[in-house]
């Protein structure tokens, strides 16, 4: 299942939910659909969780699926590779990190923000890997 595309943009800067947007996203792909992709879904996540202050973590968006969901985001800590088999097998994640420590390539949509170093802080969705390609499917 391909989940809508959830913008973190539709907000005021600055714009505090990208791990909210990313999270809504592996939502919907986990109930095939059945929650909505929209900013208000999105916000009433983020509500749920507790979190109301400036950038999130995945331990708050797990918080918030369990109490608006009734289930929490598995947390993965284990090796790159056995993320990218269970993608190339059909889950989806959240992943965290630097903007900054992207590839400058990837940099160029906001160079601005990749500028900010260690505070350059973003999640986004990954949809899908294939190792036949090496590509990953991933929304920001």
């Amino acid at each position: 299942m391909i989940p809508s595309f959830v913008t973190e943009t539709n907000t005021a800067p600055p714009w505090l939910d990208c791990t909210w947007a990313a999270g809504l996203m592996l939502a919907q792909k986990a109930t095939r659909g059945a929650i909505p992709g929209t900013r208000d879904e999105r916000e009433a996540l983020r509500r749920a969780s507790g979190d109301k202050v400036g950038g999130s973590s995945l331990d708050d968006l797990s918080r918030g699926t369990q109490i608006r969901y009734g289930w929490p985001t598995p947390r993965f800590d284990g090796p790159l590779g056995v993320a990218m088999a269970a993608l190339s097998s059909g889950s989806g994640a959240v992943f965290q990190g630097l903007y900054a420590r992207l590839p400058a390539h990837f940099q160029r949509w906001d160079t601005r923000f990749a500028a900010k170093g260690a505070s350059s802080g973003h999640a986004v969705y990954v949809q899908d890997y294939r190792a036949s390609d090496d590509t990953l499917l991933w929304y920001d």
